[in-house]
């Protein structure tokens, strides 16, 4: 009888052995399958994430260039220059004035900017479009120097 029972024992000592080890590599292969799938999922989203970057980046590329590119039609715009160069001259030539305030109304209603400033050299507002706007912020002043000795549209 003592060797049925123990026959039995090792049989229920085998059985729980095979059991352990299917529980360890159940545990094993879930773990590593969770992990393939962690680096998969992470490098899916951060490829979907540079894209993202890559775009945006693209898109302030293209506004930067249509900015400036808006710019340059004041810049090059000899016309406009002799007005502006009168109106800073004799800031009484009402003349100037209110062609200079109408360009710049023009331009701000039809690109849809919230303003447009005609500064003078030292950064105070001499018009804007829309009229009263306050004074230029601290960035725009500490650039003046800068960008009025590059002759460039910045």
């Amino acid at each position: 009888m003592n060797t049925i029972a123990e026959k039995e024992k090792r049989a229920l000592m085998v059985l729980a052995g095979i059991f352990v080890i299917l529980a360890a590599s159940l545990i094993v292969v879930g773990s590593m399958s969770y992990q393939n799938y962690e680096r998969q999922y992470r490098a899916q989203v951060e490829s979907q994430l540079s894209a993202i970057a890559e775009l945006k980046v693209g898109e302030l590329v293209q506004w930067r260039a249509e900015r400036l590119g808006d710019a340059n039609i004041f810049f090059g715009n000899g016309a406009f220059s002799h007005l502006v160069t009168r109106f800073l001259q004799d800031p009484a030539d009402t003349d100037a004035q209110q062609q200079i305030q109408a360009w710049l109304n023009i331009y701000q209603a039809h690109d849809q900017y919230d303003q447009v400033r005609l500064l003078d050299p030292q950064g105070v507002t001499r018009l804007s479009a829309p009229a009263g706007a306050p004074p230029v912020s601290s960035v725009v002043a500490s650039h003046i120097a800068t960008v009025l000795q590059s002759r460039q549209v910045t």
